[in-house]
This record gives C-alpha cells, sequence and structure tokens, in this order.
C-alpha cells in the first residue's frame, strides 16, 4: 500500500480542496484530464483557482447516473455551479455525462467512453488524475460490491472497457450507472479521495486493512493507483 492518508478533524474540506487545487495546477505543461466524483467530493471544486485551470484541462465526471432529472444527473448539477462557468472563461473543456432523450444505458456508457478514449488519442501526452470518493458500503466511483459474484465482478470492471453502463440492482437508490472502471483508474497519475463521516468508518477499516478483495470493497483500488492521497476525519 503506497496510499499518503491524511487525518485532520478541523479544516479537513479546506485543505483537501487546496490538494486537488494544487493537483489541477501543477501538471508541467501538459494536458490534464481532472475525472470528479459527486457527492461530497463534488464541494471541493470551489477551492480550485481560476489562474489553476489556464491552458489544456479539461473536466468530466468519474461516474454519473443514467438519469434526464437535472437533481440527479451528476453532470447537469456540476453545470449548474459557479465553477462550471469560472472554469468556461478559463477555457476549460468539459466531457458530456448527460443522459440524451431516448438514449440506451449501454449507448451512454460507449458515448462517454469514446469522448475519454478520444481525449487520450488527442493528447498521447497527457495526463489524467481524479477526485475518488468511498461510500459507507466500500463501493467508489459508481462501482458497488458484489461479493456474490467475484468473477462477473471482475470481468465488468477489470476488463478492456474504460467505462461501462450497469444495473446495480437494489444495492442503491440510484440503480442505472455509468462508471469509469478500474481498468480507467489505473491510468491515474494521481488521485486524491476524500472520505469524511463516521457512517464511512467501517468502509475506511476495510480499505486500509491488510487483507481484503476489491469485489467485497471496491474502494481499495486506491491501494493500487499511483500517487493516492487520502483525506479524512476518521481516526481508526
Amino acid at each position: 500500500m503506497s496510499i499518503s492518508i491524511v487525518v485532520e478533524k478541523e479544516d479537513l474540506k479546506k485543505k483537501a480542496g487546496h490538494a486537488l487545487d494544487a493537483m489541477v495546477k501543477e501538471r508541467n505543461n501538459k494536458p490534464l484530464l481532472v475525472l470528479l466524483s459527486g457527492g461530497s467530493s463534488l464541494e471541493l471544486i470551489d477551492y480550485i483557482q481560476d489562474n489553476s485551470m489556464e491552458g489544456g484541462v479539461t473536466f468530466g465526471m468519474l461516474d454519473d447516473r443514467y438519469d434526464t432529472d437535472a437533481e440527479v444527473n451528476s453532470h447537469q448539477v456540476l453545470s449548474r455551479t459557479g465553477f462550471y462557468l469560472r472554469a468556461l472563461r478559463k477555457g476549460a473543456v468539459f466531457l458530456d455525462s448527460s443522459v440524451y432523450e431516448l438514449e440506451t444505458l449501454e449507448t451512454y456508457a460507449l458515448r462517454y467512453e469514446l469522448q475519454i478514449k478520444k481525449w487520450l488519442k488527442l493528447y498521447p501526452n497527457g495526463i489524467i488524475r481524479a477526485t475518488v470518493g468511498i461510500g459507507p458500503d466500500g463501493h467508489t466511483s459508481g462501482i458497488l460490491p458484489q461479493p456474490e459474484d467475484p468473477a462477473a465482478f471482475e470481468k465488468l470492471f477489470n476488463g478492456e472497457k474504460l467505462v461501462v453502463g450497469y444495473d446495480v440492482g437494489l444495492k442503491n437508490p440510484h440503480r442505472f450507472r455509468m462508471t469509469s472502471t478500474f481498468s480507467l483508474m489505473k491510468k491515474f497519475d494521481k488521485v486524491l479521495t476524500y472520505m469524511t463521516g463516521e457512517n464511512k468508518r467501517e468502509a475506511l477499516r476495510k480499505v486500509l486493512a491488510e487483507e481484503g478483495n476489491l469485489a467485497t470493497t471496491p474502494g481499495r483500488i486506491i491501494r493500487e493507483l499511483k500517487n493516492a492521497k487520502l483525506f479524512t476525519d476518521i481516526s481508526l
């Protein structure tokens, strides 16, 4: 495990936000794609300074909900923020993970994957960084635990596809999801994880435990990623 862990009760959000700003700014003039988690992690974008976004920054969602409701789909939530307008003024580009009318889940996921592949082809020397959240059940991105079928889990999330769309069943109120896979996440240059709240204590314990597996606790993937930094207010 090579995770850098910051445990802080006070000003954790501020410290994580400043770390995200640095992650966007310090890129040695290389093209940068930043994939953002929804939920509490999305609050960190307000700390990204205007000058940090100048020249060659693309933003997108790490995962999203297959829903046309503007209050549910994370891209649509993001597009109504002050940050979104600030970023556009500085020339930033956004990948589109809103859901088109009559678009199937499979087509939706494929469209988003093609946007990422197009970026990778356009910027072969570009770097990808991300905020990677972890939920109380140990899920990360849109990848929910599937301990009942590890083989299917492995095939879906650790195969050739960079993005998949799937039905999580009754495991989450937002049943139909589009998510980055582990295959894409392993390409990340840097990762920032923001994990707060006592309801996530057990999930954090499982993430940091020496023994465990991804099918039971998908959040353990951060143990395998390059330059992962975890910000939390939970002391184990």
